[in-house]
Formats: C-alpha cells, sequence, structure tokens
C-alpha cells in the first residue's frame, strides 16, 4: 500500500499521533514491552521512558496541588509496591513514579484510579497538570481563591477531546495575588487574580490573562492577552488559547512546537485577534474584557511573599513547609506526612512549584508540636525561598533524556549554601539545578541557574554545567560560563561572595537578581574571571566548512561538498542536480531548467541522452530499495515544462576585444563557443557539416532525439552572437591561418575514424560502420537494410543502430545485438534493454566473431565463439577469455560495425602534439571534447568544452577570472517527509512497441504529477546538517530520532589534509564519558531533519551548500 501524499511536513511524533491515541495496558503487560509507537502514545496517559532499561516513570496529575490525605496515604503504598518505596514531586506539582515495570503499569494506573487519581495528561501533547500558586486558598495577599478555578479549568480542558492533539504540551498556571507566586510568567497561559473596580462603585473578580511564557532551549516571559477577564469566564478563554495553538503551533519541528513560538512569530496583537474570534465562535461574552491598564484594587504585594520564614493564612491559621531534597521522598516519610496532616491541618497536603510540600491550617500552638514530628523523619522545616532551598530535577538518576547528574550537583552545593556567613542573603538568592536544556526545574528563572552539559576533553567528555545568573519572574537569568562540574561549585562560591559584599557596603534590601537588573552581570563576570578557570585541552571543533556562511574556496570546502552532494560530483559539469529537483519539487521547472542550462549548456538533449553518471552515484540507492532517483528523467521534466523556451544566458563580461575561432560544432565546440561568449570575447565557429551539433546530429536517432529539442539548445547558445560558418572543413594549412588571424583556437572536431573489424570470409567493403549508418538514417536517406541484420557492439552506437535498423526492417526482420563481455559491461541503461526487448531486437553477450560468410558480394552469415570473463584489463574491463570448442553460426544478410573510434589528427598542424588536458604544443591552440579524449559521451564533452573556455580566457586575459566555490546559505527544512520514501514513483510512459515504427519520440516524458513525486523522493543532499561540538551538550537526543545508523557516538576522529572524515572509534552507549564528539555522518545522512527538531541546544545548523562558478568580482 502507498500512503497519500499531502507535501506538508509534519514531525514523525505527528504521524503515530493520527493513527489514534488509545492503548491498552493489559495488552502491553501481556506483550512485557511497547513498541515504538506505543511508548509515544503512553505519555498521553502520563506514562514516560525512564533513563534505566525497560522501566518507565509515571507521572500524577495534581491540579492545583492539593491532594487529600487519604490520596497521599494511597501514593505512599503504591510507591512501596511499584517505585522501590520512593516518590518523586516537580515544579509543577505532580507526583512521580520511577523505575516501574511496564508489566504492572496497568496495575498502578487501576490502584491510582481508585484512590480518586490519574495521570490522564501527564504527559503528552495535551494540557497538562494546571498549576497554582500552592498558598492559594488561604494566601494573605491572595485577592481571592484560585484554586477551585485552577482545578475547573484542569477538568473541563481534560475533557476536551478537541485539544487532545495540540503541537507539543500546553502549561496553565493561576497566581492569586500579582506577587505571582504561581508563575505566570513562564507558562503558556498564566492567570493572575485581580479585583477590579467597576464603575458603579463595586468590586468585580477577574484574571490578568498572559500567554506565551515557556523556558527551555529557547526562554520567553509572557505577554499580556488581556488586562482584565471576568473569572467566570477566565475557563473558556484558556480554552480559546488551547485552540489558538492547536491551530497555528508548528507540528513540524518539535523544539518550536510551543505556544511561545506561536505568540513570538504572530505577535501579540494577532494571536488576541484569532483568540477573540474562537470566544466570538463559541458565544463567549468578551464585551467586559479589558486591554490596557486595569484598575485593580488590592493593597500592595511584597516581593517574593512566599520566602516570609513564618507563614500563616489570611486566617491566622500557620502555614507548615517541608523541604524535600531534591524533590524526592521515601514511601514511610509520605505517609507519615499524610498522618501528620489530619493530625494537625485541614486533611490536605499541598505540593509547592519548589517540589516541598506543605501542610495549612495548624493552629500556630501547635507549630512546634508539628515540627518537631517532622523533624523525626530527617526533613528541614526551615530555610524556605532561599538560599538553602535548592531545586533539582531528576537529572541522570531518572530521567533518559538528562545529561547532568542534578542530584550529584545538589549534594556538592550543600556545603556552600549551608554556610553560616551566607546568613545576610540567605533568602535573597534563589538556586536551580537542570540537567538538561528543557529547564523542568526552571533553571533560567534562578537567581542562580545550573544547566547540565558535557565539555569535551582531548579525548572522551566530561560533566559540566551553564551557570546563569539573575534570573527571576521578571528577567531571564544571563550567562556566566560553562564549567566542570568540579569548577562548579568555586563558581557559585565565586558568585554569592560577591552578591554578599555587594549586600554588607550598600545595605540593600534587593535579591540577587535585583542587584543584575540595576549593576548588570559584570561584577559576576569578573569574580569568576579571578577564577583563572581555563579548558585549553580541548579536541578541536570538526567543522567541515570554512565558513557558515558565504564562499567556501579551500580544498576542504570543496571536498566536503563533493562528499555530501555525490550526484553534482560524478556529473562532468557538475551540474547542481539537488537544487534543480528541489525547484521541480515545489513546480518551479524554469528555475529548475535554467540551472541545467547554466550547468550543463545542453538540458534539453541530456534530458533525454546523458549517461547519467550522477544517478549511479545517488545515495537514495544505498538507502532504499526502489532504487535511485531518475535525475535524467527530471531534467527533461523541468525542459518539458517550463513555460518559455531556453534562451540565450547573459554575459559574465563586457566585451573583451579578443577573438576565438573554435573548430567543430559539436557538444564540446558549442559549449566552449557559449562560455567564451559570456567572457566577452567574439567567437568564430567552424563546421564541416551542413549543421551544427556533431554526433548528437548525427549518431543519435530522432526517436530518441527529437530535431526540435536539438534545435532549441542550439539556438539559445548560437543567438547569443556567435558567428557559424557550416560547411567548412579545416585542414592543416587553413588550421594555419586561423592561428595567426585569431587570438586562440579550439580544436573540437571529435572522434570520427572508425575501429575496424577484420574477419576471415568477410569481404571488404560490406560491413557498415555505425556511425556512418545513423548519419544517414538521421538525415533521412537510410542506407538499404534487408534480411537478419547483425551489430557488433556493445555501446550506445550499436544500441541505436540496432533499434534504428529495426524500424527499417520492420516487425518481421531480425535484428540482432553481439557482444564479447556480458550485459553488465553494456553502456546501455536498464530502461534501453527494456526497449531492445520490447522491440524483438535479440542481444547476445560474452561472443565475439571469428569469420564471416559471403556469396555474390553479400553477407551470408557470421561465426562467432563464446566467452567466459577473466581479471580486468588496464582499463578495468575485465578480459574475455575464449572457450574452445563454441563456434556457432548466426544468419546475417547486414552488419553493422558499433566497436568505436578515434580520432583523426590530420587536423592538428604539423608537429603540434597534445600537451594533456586542453593544452597543445602550440601556446594559442587547445583542445576539448573526443578530439582530445579519445570517444566518450555528451556530457563529458560539454564538460571539456566547458574547461577548454576557462583555460582559453585565462590565457586571453593573464588571469583566471571565474573561480570554483561553494555557496554556503542557512536553509529552512526541506519540506520532505518519509512518507516520501514510501512511493514507487511512475516509470516512464513509452511510446508502445507496435507504435514505434516510425521516428516518433519513444520516451514521452512525466507528467507534472509524477514529475514532483519523482523529485520529492530526492534527499535534496545540498542540505548539510552538522553539529556545532562547541555548543553541544552530548544529550544524544539527535541519534534517539535518527531513522539510520547516520549521527555517532565518537571518541576519536581522523581527517586528511582536505579536513575529510578517514577514520574514526565509535564508543558504546553507556561510555558516556568516552565521547568527545556527536557526529553526523554525511555519506549515511539522509536528511530527514529529525536530528535538527529535537537539538535542545540549537547545536545543529542546516545550510544549503553547492558548488559554482563565480566571476572575481563576486557574480556568478
Amino acid at each position: 500500500m502507498q500512503r497519500k501524499l499531502d507535501f506538508a511536513r509534519r514531525s514523525d511524533e505527528e504521524l503515530i499521533k493520527e493513527s489514534g491515541l488509545i492503548l491498552d495496558f493489559d495488552e502491553i503487560a501481556r506483550k512485557g514491552s511497547m513498541t515504538r509507537e506505543e511508548t509515544a502514545i503512553a505519555k498521553w496517559y502520563g506514562i514516560y521512558s525512564s533513563r534505566q532499561a525497560g522501566t518507565h516513570m509515571a507521572r500524577v496529575v495534581i491540579p492545583g496541588g492539593r491532594m487529600t490525605s487519604t490520596q497521599v496515604r494511597a501514593l505512599a503504598s503504591l510507591a512501596a509496591r511499584y517505585s522501590f518505596n520512593r516518590l518523586s514531586f516537580t515544579t509543577r506539582q505532580s507526583a512521580q513514579f520511577h523505575r516501574l515495570k511496564v508489566t504492572e503499569l496497568a496495575a498502578l494506573l487501576r490502584d491510582l484510579h481508585a484512590a480518586g487519581l490519574s495521570t490522564f495528561h501527564g504527559c503528552g501533547d495535551v494540557t497538562r497538570n494546571v498549576a497554582a500558586c500552592s498558598w492559594a486558598p488561604i494566601c494573605p495577599h491572595r485577592r481571592f481563591d484560585v484554586l477551585p478555578y485552577a482545578q475547573a479549568t484542569s477538568a473541563f480542558l481534560s475533557d476536551c477531546r478537541d485539544l487532545d492533539n495540540l503541537p507539543r504540551k500546553f502549561k496553565i498556571t493561576f497566581s492569586g495575588c500579582p506577587g505571582d507566586c504561581g508563575q505566570p510568567s513562564i507558562n503558556c497561559v498564566g492567570l493572575t487574580a485581580i479585583v477590579r473596580r467597576r464603575p458603579d462603585g463595586g468590586e468585580e473578580q477577574g484574571f490578568r490573562v498572559r500567554i506565551g511564557g515557556g523556558l527551555g532551549w529557547r526562554a520567553f516571559l509572557a505577554r499580556e492577552l488581556f488586562s482584565f477577564v471576568p473569572a467566570d469566564r477566565v475557563t473558556q478563554v484558556c480554552r480559546a488559547v488551547g485552540l489558538l495553538f492547536r491551530d497555528h503551533g508548528d507540528r513540524q519541528i518539535r523544539m518550536y512546537a510551543r505556544l511561545k513560538f506561536v505568540v513570538d512569530r504572530l505577535g501579540i496583537e494577532e494571536c488576541r485577534r484569532i483568540v477573540c474570534e474562537n470566544l466570538d465562535r463559541e458565544n463567549v461574552n468578551r464585551g467586559d474584557f479589558e486591554v490596557g491598564p486595569a484598575a485593580e484594587c488590592g493593597e500592595p504585594v511584597p516581593p517574593r511573599p512566599q520566602r516570609r520564614p513564618d507563614p500563616c493564612g489570611d486566617d491566622g491559621r500557620a502555614i507548615q513547609q517541608i523541604m524535600i531534597p531534591k524533590g524526592e521522598i521515601e514511601a514511610p516519610h509520605l505517609l507519615r506526612i499524610a498522618e501528620l496532616a489530619e493530625i494537625y491541618g485541614d486533611k490536605c497536603v499541598y505540593s509547592s512549584n519548589r517540589q516541598n510540600l506543605e501542610i495549612h491550617d495548624v493552629d500556630p500552638a501547635r507549630l512546634s508540636e508539628l515540627c518537631q514530628e517532622i523533624a523525626k523523619l530527617g526533613l528541614r522545616t526551615d530555610g524556605f525561598h532561599g538560599l538553602r532551598d535548592v531545586v533539582a530535577c531528576v537529572g541522570t538518576t531518572y530521567c533518559p533524556l538528562a545529561v547532568g547528574c542534578t542530584h550529584d550537583m545538589f549534594d556538592r552545593l550543600q556545603s556552600v549554601v549551608h554556610q553560616e556567613k551566607y546568613g545576610p542573603i540567605r533568602d535573597r538568592v534563589l538556586v536551580h539545578i537542570s540537567g538538561c536544556p528543557n529547564s523542568c526545574s526552571q533553571f533560567q528563572i534562578g537567581d542562580i541557574g545550573l544547566r547540565g552539559l558535557r565539555i569535551r576533553e582531548k579525548v572522551g567528555s566530561t560533566e559540566a554545567y551553564r551557570i546563569v545568573v539573575g534570573g527571576d519572574l521578571e528577567q531571564l537569568g544571563q550567562t556566566v560560563g560553562d564549567f566542570k562540574i568540579d569548577d562548579c561549585v568555586r563558581v557559585v562560591t565565586a558568585i554569592l561572595d560577591t552578591f554578599l559584599d555587594h549586600v554588607r557596603r550598600t545595605g540593600t534590601e534587593d535579591t540577587l537578581a535585583g542587584h543584575v537588573r540595576v549593576a548588570g552581570l559584570d561584577p559576576y563576570r569578573r569574580a569568576v574571571d579571578r577564577l583563572a578557570i581555563r579548558y585549553d585541552q580541548m579536541a578541536e571543533n570538526p567543522l567541515e566548512l570554512s565558513v557558515f556562511t558565504g564562499q567556501g574556496r579551500t580544498a576542504m570546502d570543496l571536498a566536503t561538498n563533493a562528499r555530501d552532494i555525490p550526484c553534482q560530483a560524478a556529473c562532468p559539469a557538475h551540474t547542481h542536480v539537488p537544487e534543480y529537483i528541489r525547484h521541480i519539487a515545489h513546480g518551479r521547472y524554469e528555475e529548475a531548467h535554467r540551472i541545467n542550462q547554466e550547468d550543463n549548456v545542453l538540458p534539453n538533449i541530456l534530458g533525454r541522452i546523458c549517461t547519467r553518471p550522477c544517478e549511479a552515484r545517488c545515495r537514495y540507492q544505498w538507502t532504499s530499495t526502489r532504487g535511485q532517483v531518475r535525475i535524467c528523467h527530471l531534467k527533461r521534466s523541468a525542459a518539458d515544462h517550463k513555460p518559455q523556451p531556453s534562451r540565450p544566458l547573459p554575459a559574465w563580461f563586457g566585451p573583451s576585444g579578443k577573438r576565438v575561432a573554435i573548430v567543430g560544432a559539436g557538444p564540446a565546440g558549442l559549449a566552449a563557443a557559449r562560455e567564451l561568449k559570456r567572457y566577452g570575447h567574439e567567437v568564430t565557429v567552424f563546421e564541416r557539416e551542413r549543421y551544427v551539433g556533431g554526433q548528437i546530429a548525427m549518431g543519435i536517432p530522432r526517436f530518441r532525439l527529437p530535431q526540435a529539442v536539438i534545435d532549441e539548445d542550439f539556438a539559445a547558445i548560437l543567438n547569443s552572437g556567435i558567428e557559424v560558418h557550416l560547411a567548412e572543413p579545416i585542414d592543416r594549412r587553413q588550421m594555419g591561418r586561423l592561428l595567426e588571424t585569431y587570438d586562440a583556437v579550439l580544436l573540437a572536431v571529435g572522434a570520427n575514424r572508425p575501429h575496424t573489424l577484420r574477419l576471415p570470409g568477410l569481404p571488404e567493403g560490406l560491413a557498415i560502420e555505425g556511425l556512418r549508418f545513423m548519419k544517414h538514417y538521421n538525415e533521412g536517406r537510410p542506407m538499404p537494410v534487408t534480411g537478419d541484420v547483425v551489430v557488433i557492439g556493445g555501446g550506445f552506437t550499436a544500441v541505436d543502430c540496432a533499434r534504428s535498423a529495426r524500424r527499417l526492417v520492420g516487425r518481421d526482420g531480425r535484428v540482432s545485438i553481439m557482444y564479447r563481455r556480458g550485459q553488465a559491461q553494456m553502456a546501455a541503461t536498464e530502461e534501453e534493454h527494456q526497449a531492445l526487448r520490447e522491440e524483438s531486437i535479440c542481444v547476445e553477450t560474452l561472443v565475439t566473431p571469428v569469420s564471416a560468410t559471403a556469396s555474390d558480394g553479400r553477407i551470408e552469415s557470421l561465426t562467432f565463439e563464446r566467452n567466459v570473463l577473466g581479471e580486468p584489463d588496464a582499463g578495468g574491463k575485465p578480459r574475455f577469455i575464449p572457450i574452445p570448442g563454441s563456434h556457432f553460426t548466426v544468419p546475417c544478410r547486414t552488419l553493422i560495425l558499433a566497436i568505436g573510434q578515434t580520432q583523426e589528427w590530420d587536423a592538428l598542424p604539423d608537429g603540434v602534439e597534445l600537451a594533456g588536458g586542453h593544452a597543445t604544443s602550440s601556446a594559442g591552440l587547445f583542445v576539448a571534447g573526443d578530439f582530445a579524449s579519445g570517444s566518450g559521451d555528451i556530457i563529458h564533452s560539454v564538460a571539456s568544452g566547458k574547461q577548454a573556455a576557462d583555460e582559453i580566457d585565462t590565457l586571453l586575459t593573464g588571469r583566471r577570472r571565474r573561480e570554483t566555490v561553494v555557496e554556503i546559505q542557512q536553509a529552512p527544512l526541506t519540506g520532505r517527509t518519509r512518507d516520501h520514501d514510501l512511493v514507487y514513483p511512475q516509470a516512464m510512459p513509452m511510446l508502445y512497441p507496435q507504435q514505434r515504427a516510425g521516428n516518433q519520440e519513444v520516451e514521452l516524458g512525466l507528467s507534472t504529477d509524477a514529475s514532483r513525486e519523482h523529485a520529492w523522493r530526492c534527499y535534496l543532499c545540498n542540505h548539510k546538517f552538522e553539529i556545532d561540538q562547541d555548543k553541544c551538550i552530548h544529550c544524544d537526543w539527535c541519534i534517539r530520532v535518527s531513522p539510520r545508523d547516520c549521527i555517532r557516538r565518537l571518541r576519536t576522529l581522523d581527517r586528511d589534509e582536505r579536513g575529510q572524515p578517514v577514520k574514526w572509534e565509535e564508543v558504546p552507549k553507556d561510555r558516556e564519558a568516552d565521547t568527545t564528539y556527536i557526529w553526523i555522518d554525511s555519506d549515511n545522512c539522509i536528511r530527514c531533519g529529525n536530528c535538527i527538531s529535537v537539538c535542545p541546544v540549537d547545536a545543529i545548523s542546516l545550510r544549503q551548500v553547492g558548488q559554482a562558478t563565480c566571476s572575481s568580482c563576486g557574480d556568478t
């Protein structure tokens, strides 16, 4: 079955989600494992993979952070039963079970449901746990209790099935006062309770609504959507924002699939317009919503209001906080906390966004007694919202995405944060530690934030952290530097000492973030610089291009381009294959044709008869079972579907005053003529035939190459102002005059002297030479062909002669090709072999003619002997070895010899010899095409002509005016999806065999739809994905999503003098410390884009590259 292509790029996760979000965990338990698709969908059920192989995490949703003591008891019991006696709490107030067995997931989910708890929507691309300030019900600064709104919003949105498939996670939080303890500025939707005064003097409860906040690899603070929304409609507003995200979020690159990027891309005004449309569509009255300043009633709120040492509610009842180090608690301790909540509190336990727990409604008279009970558990009851209250995610202890062991970093910092000298600043500094850029512990809003990474050594790498300073809910932390784990304590100490010194000198009451807001980062950078931490012994950054964008001019750039784009490197004319295919994929045929015309000169012609060296090197056939991209067919498609005929290309330079004569109007001569004219020289072409084209016009039958196609390509060259003299052969004497008259002469007369075959019994003159046969055929005066026709040879000319002979003798005659080697050594493509079979042309291989029989001046038969293949000869072809006694005879009335041809040297002046390449021993005389290198194909002749033109211009001007470079520019993802790799593309439509009687073209060309289908198969290898090792944190997320073994963990990487990788040593996944590089092997990369979609630190670049020639002035 073939999937329907809609040409809309989506991530792999989007494709999985489209198949449905239903899982049967009992069936999974019976299987004992999850498929990749099941693992992805399990996130909707709050189930996530753990770092420990074969285990999982389950995240329990706790809206607003409030749990009944009964629920807490259940969590403790289930942690003891399923999760090795431990439970974690997150900064989103959820609870997490770790190291769960897949066979026990169904039982856990049932047990949670029985306790009134759920993991549904704990993870996945949905509305996540709706958070709220943990003091929401009793805070003395609250405008009103927002917890019921958080719980109602969670319940409502969880039931909205049309929000089940969002681009990515959607986070909402409520804060009860302008102190914003609920952290609204870093959430997708942040709601702050306010009370406004009505015109009648009364008061009305509502919310300030901000959207587009979020941390992660690229952090944003939320922007105001409405300054006031009445409280009774806030849930509908949250849904309307969810619909905005659903409809406008990025479903292509998951790293950009967050609401914050929608707001950044569209702007807050456009987002507000869309939200209002969504509200109107659902008949939500927004007439009393406010935009702009709202008249808010209420007393001012101190900064960081939760840092007060002995908090109590607005009713005077105490709030007892319980510090949970690293957010992880043992099941017996959690059970005891539930009991204490029943004894001393309101029979509920509250989780905070600092991973701590709270008991509310405590009688102040019994507070000391409660603290003593908590102390018996080894848990602290002081130091909250300050230096000792360090927040750390689970890091590499459990998380498969983490690169930093945050629990180890937490332990290392304890010796610092508990130092008595920091008493004066203890409640003014918050420390957050994240194990990866996802920022689950919100490192960007800590006064001091640490984010895990790895720093490469000379060999291998070491755990490290990026340290940021000055973050809070109003500003994001700024980077001080990246430091190995052993240096982090020193750096944090230096930062704290600097702030402590500032507080002692000024007596300020500000926080560390407040100081950075005023003084900037310089005081802290200077303090860290004084530590003189240097990491000089690092392995080189093995970048494969000399510049990030622009023109690469080094040997490394050219070698990298050749390795990355094998089709362009294989093309003798260096046609920018992927780029013209990209244009075809988008329906831009004129642009595609222009690239071909620029690079290979004869795009209409070569789109039909090129020998296709590019296709043999196509990367697609290395990785697909469906063969290479049909590059040549697509070249023709560009020519067939362009909106107007080919036109002459513009000149590169103005008139030079130099004159060049070209002898021979074949592909090499005409290619050189065009280039020399563009260089600004006057060009005159001399051709001995009555028409231009050489072997293109004489040797290729019109049923393969129509005359109109030939005429169009030649007109685009000659109409640029090139003078042509037809039917004017040039001999040695005339060559001498040309050398005297012109500044340079190019000899491109081809290889026209046929090889001969002398056979016993074959009278001289009875065999027809293949090129002569084809010349007569194409001129409309075919040579007489009768009876059985035998063509000897295995090249293109042999095939063309046989197919032309078939048209002359009709369907009843017998036409055979006899070749001395095997079919694999024949030049014909598989499509041409198919045409031979369809046209009833017999191909006999591994046979050599040994004699002929003739009578009355006519051939009657040929005798052959069979061969076997031996070792390769000097030219690389296998030797053919006769088999004794294998002679056999075939009838033959017409014998055509197509066994190759060579040069006629009479065109060279006396004493002049070839000097290699395009030069001769005569300074002003050059050679090109088959005359320079022997009989070849059209694309090599074109390339030779272009190269000769470059050499002639250098001679005439004294400098090389155009050079080969690699053009490099940043690029978006290609738009390909993996669906395109499942396509069985349409074959080239052909004329039915019974219709092939004359010169009507056999190959009919691809339609526009078929052309696009073929084009989208191309990997577009001119798109280069590369990891900047100075940014890479060794998280290995790219390796996880790669569909091929193209991203490798390397210990060493050896490169040659051109910067190309020649040898590397890989390391196993469980030996992270041995990994020096995570490196993309371009040879195996299929340009799917999965890696760049998940890289959390923007370390993977995507650039479009391609070899080109440019003028010294910079024009191309």
